[in-house]
């Protein structure tokens, strides 16, 4: 594992560019209010990474800015912890940023394609896709519990961990025996289920991701393959936000706004036009009206998260 772990960390570092300020840094013409990060995994060519958009002041517009291209999928922070999962099919690999300047790296070869992580009651837990299983593991990436679900294979995608009412959840395309035909039409088994007993806590989705919850304890989802977000008040009713031609597979929660990240839409598109490049879409917490978008410079996106306006001792200088 030890020879694994460099041979990747080699690998990353290859890959790991180093820019000009001119391509690094660049404008932003909506007026932003929150600091945004924004993980992005590679697909067909295209470079995955990390960007920073740094919210509009009374000085300065918002601005763009790209920490390195290392192909990323989750993304978590708590108060002095950044944690970030470096993209890859064979093995979990984290890197930890610590408020202390300490920097690490979080590995074990037994789960793989790792997309999301939460910590939850003082515990880290993390998704293997691959192995179709939760995992609860040490910050040095010791398996302290795991819940495996179907036949261990990739027959279900889990993909995103939330807590909800104090309950550890997740999202899945589906309860599969064996693995489907991912870009073939599925029909809506996508499911939000308590990853300890197993509940099935919202059904009839498409291809769901990021569960999430505001300060008014309502429910979100990304029902990704429909093309939109769905939002459960304390009463039951839904709200639903349309996003055509797009695959919402992000949401983060700002002072007065939710930004939705929207991926390009990844499957055949009757008679519809599709997204150009992953986007951001800022929308009005108080009426659920979309405000803006702002463009980003890559197809695919997994993660936003908000964060304070000093990230010195969060990301690597």
């Amino acid at each position: 594992m030890i020879m694994q772990t460099r041979a990747l960390q080699e690998k990353w570092l290859d890959d790991l560019l180093i820019f000009s300020p001119p391509r690094r840094s660049q404008p932003i013409s909506q007026f932003l209010e929150d600091n945004l990060l924004v993980s992005a995994p590679s697909i067909q060519g295209r470079p995955g990474g990390l960007y920073h958009l740094k919210k509009t002041t009374w000085f300065a517009s918002a601005e763009l800015q790209i920490i390195d291209l290392l192909d990323t999928s989750g993304l978590y922070l708590q108060s002095n912890l950044f944690l970030r999962s470096l993209q890859n099919k064979s093995t979990l690999f984290l890197v930890a940023y610590s408020q202390t300047g300490q920097t690490w790296t979080i590995a074990n070869s037994e789960l793989k394609n790792i997309h999301d992580m939460v910590i939850f009651e003082h515990s880290l837990y993390v998704v293997s896709c691959f192995t179709n299983e939760i995992a609860k593991i040490s910050m040095t990436g010791e398996i302290e519990e795991r819940w495996k679900f179907g036949n261990g294979a990739h027959t279900w995608h889990i993909n995103c961990l939330s807590v909800w009412d104090n309950r550890l959840v997740a999202t899945c395309s589906g309860r599969f025996d064996v693995e489907p035909d991912w870009a073939s039409d599925l029909g809506r088994p996508g499911q939000v289920f308590d990853v300890k007993t197993g509940d099935i806590l919202w059904s009839d989705l498409a291809h769901p991701h990021a569960p999430g919850v505001d300060r008014q304890n309502r429910k979100y989802v990304c029902d990704s393959k429909g093309q939109k977000v769905l939002i459960k008040e304390s009463s039951g009713n839904i709200i639903e936000l349309k996003f055509p031609g797009s695959f919402p597979k992000a949401l983060a929660w700002g002072k007065n706004m939710l930004y939705v990240g929207l991926a390009k839409y990844r499957f055949p598109l009757a008679g519809q036009k599709g997204i150009d490049s992953a986007r951001i879409a800022i929308v009005n917490l108080k009426d659920f009206s979309i405000v803006d978008y702002i463009d980003l410079p890559i197809d695919e996106m997994y993660n936003i998260v908000v964060v304070p306006d000093d990230l010195s001792a969060l990301l690597p200088r």
